[in-house]
């Protein structure tokens, strides 16, 4: 389990790191809400996530960017219906289109929030893959975000 507290946070001023907590925790208790299934698999990504970036000895700030990030990779999920959801992943080809828009509905939903804008890189390109097969740009190499990266292998 996700066991490190959101109020570690380090690297930016506190108030902003109290901010990012916050929204950080108002919108995992959203996903919760939505489906108890995506809300664990929000926390063990993020619990991979947060263990390679400090294999990979990245900053703590970076390390806390990845930890939020990957809590809220897939808040744009919000906006698809449990029913859709639910079939992940026998998904027909126009579900799959409508699956495809959540990274970056996540990344659209806190665009507006200033404590947010270093994490939303990592929402929006969370499925882009190595080899240009991903979504929504499909970006590869080292264009995709390294923490975009490692929550895509978390």
């Amino acid at each position: 389990m996700f066991m490190m507290s959101l109020n570690q946070s380090a690297g930016i001023g506190s108030e902003e790191r109290e901010s990012l907590d916050a929204i950080t925790a108002d919108l995992l208790q959203f996903i919760q809400l939505k489906s108890h299934r995506l809300y664990m698999h929000s926390l063990q990504v993020a619990n991979y996530s947060v263990s390679v970036a400090a294999k990979l000895a990245l900053p703590k700030s970076e390390i806390e960017q990845i930890k939020h990030a990957a809590l809220l990779h897939d808040v744009g999920l919000l906006f698809v219906s449990n029913t859709l959801l639910a079939k992940i992943p026998y998904l027909n080809r126009s579900e799959k289109a409508m699956y495809k828009r959540h990274a970056a509905a996540g990344g659209n939903m806190i665009e507006n929030i200033p404590c947010c804008q270093d994490i939303i890189p990592y929402i929006v390109y969370h499925h882009e893959r190595w080899d240009g097969s991903g979504f929504p740009k499909h970006l590869r190499g080292a264009n995709i975000p390294l923490g975009a990266r490692i929550i895509a292998v978390a």
